[in-house]
């Protein structure tokens, strides 16, 4: 995206977003059910785990 005017975040943004709330819980939405999706959870699970941020996600 050459403007770079973001509509949703992917995995690596997620995380980056995530570790600026330190004490939040994330509670992912958004990241399975249709076709033009380029990440799922276990990409979300892998970017928060490289960023050591994984024990906050919680899938509702």
């Amino acid at each position: 995206m050459a403007d770079r005017n973001l509509l949703t975040l992917d995995s690596a943004l997620a995380a980056r977003a995530a570790a600026l709330t330190p004490n939040a819980t994330i509670v992912p939405t958004h990241y399975e059910g249709w076709s033009h999706f380029t990440e799922g959870a276990d990409d979300l699970v892998a970017r928060f785990r490289e960023a050591g941020l994984a024990d906050r996600l919680v899938f509702a």
